[in-house]
């Protein structure tokens, strides 16, 4: 029910709604004879008469007609919320009454009773009794308790309705995915917590950081404003004072060495995060910062599905801070100079302004500090150390607002096509999306166009193949203006030079004092930098006798990255005009062979998994750069034959070249369970790196953990804990993020020798 007031000269309208039982009255009164011009505009009855209290309502209204229009309203707002709150006055509702108990027999208390699209509702007592007015016989009654299936119940003709609510296990049944397979939440025995992203969906995540930001305890996700929206992501906090300190990605069983805003949170399914050594041990060298294992989502049985997800929203500074305005500027500047003098006694009011002297001073005294003559505003800015195109346009009444200029609000919007069924045994989901983010800073943008494919196909009874393949198409091509320049540039300086051609250096001509046109760079830049990504991985399982399986995957990685850049020479910041451009092409491998045995003997379960593990990565980049264009630069990028100074850059000094390493592994775990109460996990992995020291080619890795489900044991006995778990686990993790060549010696120009320490 909602209730509007609105007043229009004279007359005063009242409307009340409820749209459930589809009924409107309408009440216009006229203020000045609010006794006589009372009816019912129009009445849909829902079952039963409503002409109700009308000369209840004529006596009420006859009774306040003197009161003033405010208290008049005063009046009617609060019986217009008493009907509310009593409905039983209107719709004639009749009780419910009932019994709720457990699946063991046993009164629950404090079930939440609630009717369905209303905030009416009830508990049970001690005794698990309950009473609730319902309005017909349409109502739903809501039936909810922690631990237990939420039930809906239409009414109909019942006055008494008794229930017997069933302990809710599919939390407990729930699927975590662990390294190289999958296990059941209340059989896990090391830390692994599980976001399930379809439900936050509603919050328009940009990112995958943004679904797990404040959503895993344990889990720090940073904050970034930037258009691209990527933060940094660390469990349990920084954890190497040299290598890397990003968790291990996970998408679909493979390891993804890529950039997060290359999956589209639209995608994904659940995100299961390894936060444990024990956990994490499968990944050996690369599992000391944990691991964040993302599943994408799959068809689904029944028809083909269609999806639509669209957001639009706008991006704005949080907490606005502007600098001085411009007269704030130059008062600024006054009492700066002021404190650096403040022991010179013998010139006072030097540096304030001359017409606002300290009293004693006079305009000629002030001026004959210095020996100054003319005006005296053109001295005082001089004082205070002002440069001549500040000092004209202050004269001028001209000033630049660079915080307006410079922040703005950005558009932000994210569409995504989907497509997921099954068919005939094939499972298969398809999906395209489009960014376009625009940031806080002028200029500043992010696009990407992201797409996925997930098809999976049961062949026979003991064969299964499946392929995930995702391509990403990134612009980050965008050159911002220089936002910290918002603190450095003069309100009074000029945007362009004198003869108006170019944007000026420096607005106020002070360069030495760190001050740059903002807008500088991205007028006189012209970039392109696109990165295009393909991930592809094809897998197949095959079901063995004696309870065996066996699993090959394959995963390949392109990447495709330009960047080009001309910096023009029209710019005042550079003598001549240079460009570059730069190929970058990465390729990389990874076959996974996977064992699994899943026996169950009487109380007895047994999971063992084997894994023999390889890759391979390769890098390759190329820059050519080129400068003092003949005749000119105006062609940018996109002709480096016209420089006249040409070279194929491989030095050190820009990290460029060509790089490659490989590696492998073999793990085996072992998970044992005996009557879903004592749980032990064991795990060893022993891993291998091209980066590793030439006498430490490989490492191994253990881990060991247990829990004990301690409120499956007869003695346990709680009304308030359903499910207590105690475990304890350890294990040894690696780092081998210490880049691919580090531990080779190097000969550098000198007089030392470079151990590479």
């Amino acid at each position: 029910m909602t209730t509007t007031f609105a007043i229009a000269e004279q007359r005063l309208t009242i409307e009340m709604r409820t749209t459930k039982c589809s009924i409107a009255i309408d009440f216009e009164i006229d203020c000045k004879h609010i006794y006589k011009d009372v009816y019912c505009a129009k009445m849909v009855p829902c079952g039963r008469s409503l002409f109700l209290y009308r000369s209840l309502l004529k006596d009420l209204i006859m009774g306040i007609k003197h009161l003033p229009r405010f208290y008049l309203l005063l009046v009617l707002f609060l019986t217009i919320n008493q009907v509310r709150a009593n409905r039983s006055l209107i719709f004639d509702d009749r009780p419910v009454t009932g019994t709720i108990l457990s699946d063991d027999g046993q009164p629950l208390i404090g079930v939440t009773i609630l009717l369905k699209g209303t905030s009416q509702g009830t508990t049970t007592d001690l005794d698990g009794k309950y009473s609730i007015d319902v309005p017909d016989q349409g109502a739903v009654l809501i039936f909810s308790y922690t631990g237990y299936t939420t039930l809906e119940i239409q009414v109909g003709t019942q006055n008494m309705i008794d229930l017997t609510m069933t302990s809710d296990v599919a939390n407990l049944e729930q699927v975590v995915v662990v390294g190289y397979g999958t296990v059941k939440k209340k059989d896990l025995t090391g830390s692994v917590a599980q976001i399930d992203a379809t439900k936050i969906a509603h919050q328009s995540p940009n990112s995958v950081t943004d679904i797990l930001r404040a959503n895993v305890p344990g889990l720090n996700v940073g904050f970034s404003s930037s258009p691209k929206g990527v933060s940094e992501l660390q469990v349990r906090g920084k954890n190497t004072l040299t290598a890397g300190s990003s968790p291990l990605i996970v998408v679909d069983g493979m390891i993804f060495n890529g950039d997060l805003a290359d999956i589209n949170p639209s995608d994904i399914d659940k995100i299961d995060i390894m936060k444990d050594a024990s956990s994490a041990a499968v990944y050996g060298a690369r599992g000391s910062n944990g691991v964040v294992l993302i599943t994408t989502k799959r068809g689904e049985e029944g028809r083909p599905s269609i999806s639509l997800s669209s957001s639009v929203g706008f991006a704005s500074n949080a907490i606005v801070h502007k600098p001085y305005d411009p007269q704030g500027y130059a008062n600024w500047r006054t009492d700066v100079f002021k404190s650096i003098n403040v022991n010179n006694a013998s010139t006072p009011g030097k540096f304030d302004n001359p017409n606002n002297l300290p009293a004693g001073v006079s305009l000629d005294q002030w001026l004959a500090y210095d020996g100054a003559q003319g005006d005296p505003t053109t001295a005082w800015l001089n004082r205070i150390g002002f440069q001549d195109v500040e000092i004209g346009n202050y004269l001028a009444g001209r000033s630049v607002n660079w915080y307006d200029q410079i922040f703005q609000t950005g558009l932000r919007n994210d569409h995504t096509l989907s497509l997921s069924g099954t068919k005939d045994e094939v499972k298969y989901y398809w999906s395209i999306g489009r960014t376009d983010n625009e940031g806080i800073i002028a200029g500043e943008r992010f696009q990407t166009l992201r797409s996925r494919l997930n098809i999976e196909s049961k062949i026979n009874s003991w064969i299964t193949v499946g392929a995930n393949a995702q391509f990403a198409d990134r612009d980050e091509s965008s050159v911002p203006a220089e936002w910290n320049m918002v603190t450095q540039d003069s309100p009074w300086g000029s945007e362009r030079s004198d003869d108006g051609s170019t944007l000026r250096y420096s607005p106020q001509d002070d360069p030495g004092a760190g001050a740059r046109h903002p807008f500088l760079r991205r007028t006189y830049t012209d970039r392109l930098q696109k990165f295009n990504t393909l991930n592809t991985r094809v897998y197949s399982t095959i079901t063995l006798p004696f309870g065996f399986s066996y699993q090959f995957a394959f995963a390949n990685r392109f990447e495709w990255n330009d960047f080009f850049n001309h910096q023009s020479s029209v710019s005042p910041e550079w003598a001549t005009g240079t460009a570059f451009r730069q190929h970058t092409k990465i390729q990389e491998w990874q076959v996974d062979n996977v064992i699994k045995w899943n026996k169950t003997i009487g109380d007895h379960s047994l999971d063992a998994t084997f894994l023999a593990y390889a890759e391979k990565f390769k890098y390759f980049r190329d820059r050519t750069t080129a400068g003092i264009f003949d005749p000119s630069d105006a062609l940018g990028y996109n002709n480096l034959s016209l420089g006249t100074s040409i070279s194929l850059t491989g030095d050190a000094s820009l990290n460029i070249g060509d790089e490659q390493s490989t590696g492998d592994a073999l793990m085996g775990r072992i998970n044992y369970g005996f009557r879903s109460k004592y749980l032990l996990s064991a795990s060893m992995r022993r891993d291998g790196y091209s980066a590793f020291g030439q006498n430490n080619r490989r490492a191994t890795f253990p881990s060991i953990a247990g829990a004990w489900v301690l409120s499956e044991e007869n003695f346990f006995n709680s009304e308030v804990i359903d499910f207590l778990k105690i475990r304890l686990s350890w294990g040894e993790n690696g780092n081998r993020e210490i880049g691919r060549y580090a531990s080779l010696s190097q000969l550098v120009a000198g007089k030392k020798l470079d151990r590479g320490w």
